[in-house]
């Protein structure tokens, strides 16, 4: 599934709604549902809030993929560049720094993530795992 929402916080809504369609289609379960809409809604927000003038229009393409393992989201934006995992905050700054907490939390709730600046926009990489690691350890 792929969608575009402009740089406006009023679009977080929009996300939330297709994300949970998504999950549901797919027969994913609440609970990682929840987890990518956490990550994506924060990661969608930085975007909004620093990655854009105030004045300037912007898009934040959102692609989503499942299969019988992994639920893949794919963020891009065409604001500043700027990595989120580089200079977000660890479990040792958390509690010095009000800043970076919400990179802290999608760092504890995806088991993968990638920034790559492409074609002038920035791209994230979500991935969380389906199943354990010992069941997929186990199907193989």
């Amino acid at each position: 599934m792929k969608f575009s929402i402009k740089n406006h916080l009023e679009e977080l809504e929009t996300l939330a709604v297709r994300l949970s369609a998504f999950g549901e289609r797919e027969g994913l379960s609440p609970l990682i549902v929840q987890q990518m809409n956490l990550a994506l809604d924060e990661l969608v927000t930085n975007a909004i809030e620093y990655g854009y003038d105030e004045d300037v229009e912007g898009t934040i393409e959102i692609e989503l993929d499942c299969d019988e393992e992994k639920f893949t989201a794919v963020m891009s934006d065409d604001g500043r560049p700027f990595d989120p995992f580089e200079s977000g905050a660890s479990e040792e700054t958390l509690s010095d720094e009000a800043s970076g907490i919400g990179v802290f939390l999608v760092r504890q709730l995806m088991d993968e993530f990638s920034y790559k600046r492409e074609k002038n926009r920035n791209r994230i990489v979500l991935l969380k795992w389906l199943h354990s690691e010992e069941e997929r350890k186990s199907k193989k």
